[in-house]
């Protein structure tokens, strides 16, 4: 466990407090709506200590849990340095286009980057807790990105569940020593045995899913069948 300032603390896979990151957000309600907002400010201000220089990024309540009763349907987002914490997210509407996206975890504790896939837009319906109205947001992708792997926490799972199926996951350390530094390197190395690994060059990758999966690769169009 590492300490980052005063009583806060981020919860990694595989050590002291990995139960809480396996359980699955707790809605919030009128019973425990003070204690979440108390919580909400925790999370914005571990946020802010230890990651407001990143453009975009996210957190959930279990990733600073140090009890069951904080594990919160509660996420954290930062859009491009508007930070806002969402209470009960749900997503109610997606686009047919989704992208695939580079993705970390604040919890690994080896830095590990795997891909998935996000759709390029979704309307997500959650709960202000400063107005204690329901509101509903639409996000863009890379900020999908970022949702969809914060919600993912909120059902008690790791993004590696999320990871697109055949990619691979890699630390950091195999970036340097692969010699990937670019993104576009390291998004080739982390598609490993994914059929794209072999005509991927750049550039963002966007495709739908149906019986054929039809992937637009810079104005390329290819086709695979499930």
């Amino acid at each position: 466990m590492k300490k980052i300032s005063g009583d806060l603390q981020i919860n990694y896979w595989g050590e002291k407090n990995s139960h809480l990151l396996s359980m699955k957000g707790k809605a919030v309600s009128n019973e425990n709506f003070q204690s979440a907002l108390n919580f909400s400010r925790s999370m914005e201000e571990f946020y802010h200590t230890k990651y407001g220089g990143n453009g975009v990024g996210g957190l959930a309540a279990c990733q600073i849990a140090q009890n069951i009763d904080d594990v919160l349907s509660l996420i954290l987002l930062n859009e491009f340095g508007h930070v806002r914490v969402l209470a009960n997210p749900q997503i109610i509407k997606q686009s047919t286009l989704n992208v695939i996206g580079r993705i970390g975890c604040f919890s690994a504790a080896n830095g590990e980057k795997a891909l998935q896939a996000v759709p390029q837009w979704m309307q997500v319906q959650y709960l202000d807790l400063k107005t204690q109205k329901v509101e509903c947001i639409q996000l863009n992708y890379p900020v999908t990105n970022i949702a969809w792997h914060e919600m993912t926490h909120l059902r008690g799972a790791s993004y590696e569940e999320d990871m697109l199926p055949g990619t691979r996951l890699v630390t950091q350390n195999e970036f340097e020593k692969l010699n990937a530094h670019t993104d576009e390197e390291k998004f080739k190395l982390l598609l490993g045995t994914h059929p794209l690994s072999a005509v991927y060059t750049s550039g963002e990758v966007v495709y739908s899913t149906k019986t054929i999966e039809r992937f637009i690769l810079d104005g390329l169009e290819l086709e695979i069948s499930k």
